[in-house]
């Protein structure tokens, strides 16, 4: 688009005398007017489910991320203040904390989330550790046996980023559970790398598995 302002006459020059610049330029139109019809649908379905509240009585599960050391990392510690806020709230809910344990990981994640649940004044007995997963689909399906193994509800309210939140209900849904969002921010600054990043995570998601 760029391009065709700034060399406006020329292109509309060659678009009239070329009939292969003339196809290039359709369909390169084509192409480019699909992608934003997409992911102008997708970013509004994202906003929806990231505002969809959970079910009532449905078991939290949150969504691991990086860890140093044993601290959570800053966007861990947003997931982990959003979950302890709404547990708060709902007191007689359970918490499935799910990431596992990576290379350059001294425990897992889950181990770490636990411990600062509890340090925000969660009990430990609400909160069951799923600490063998090592991806989003894996956190989910791993929490489902957990759910299904202490007949706990399989409405969840999942707590992650804002922009997460489609993906992971996604996921869930080809699980056979119903997904609620506990949402935490993400800085406006971060925002629209991992939007992107997130649009093709949903078209793996949605057409490649």
């Amino acid at each position: 688009f760029f391009i065709i302002v700034v060399c406006f006459g020329r292109v509309m020059d060659l678009f009239d005398q070329s009939a292969p610049f003339r196809a290039a330029v359709i369909v390169i139109s084509a192409i480019a007017g699909i992608c934003i019809i997409f992911a102008a649908f997708v970013s509004v379905w994202m906003v929806r489910q990231a505002e969809r509240k959970p079910a009532e009585g449905a078991t939290m599960v949150v969504l691991g991320c990086q860890i140093h050391g044993t601290s959570p990392s800053l966007m861990l510690q947003r997931r982990l203040d959003a979950a302890a806020a709404y547990l708060k709230e709902h007191p007689n809910i359970s918490c499935i904390v799910a990431g596992g344990q990576g290379k350059d990981e001294v425990v897992s994640e889950a181990q770490v989330m636990k411990e600062y649940l509890v340090r925000k004044g969660i009990s430990a007995d609400r909160i069951y550790l799923e600490d063998q997963s090592a991806s989003t689909a894996e956190n989910l399906e791993y929490a489902k046996k957990i759910i299904e193994d202490n007949g706990l509800s399989s409405d969840l309210a999942i707590a992650s980023d804002y922009y997460h939140q489609l993906r992971a209900s996604v996921i869930a849904g080809k699980l056979g559970m119903e997904a609620g969002s506990v949402s935490a921010k993400t800085p406006l600054w971060l925002l629209p790398t991992y939007w992107v990043r997130e649009s093709y995570g949903l078209v793996q998601e949605w057409f490649l598995k």
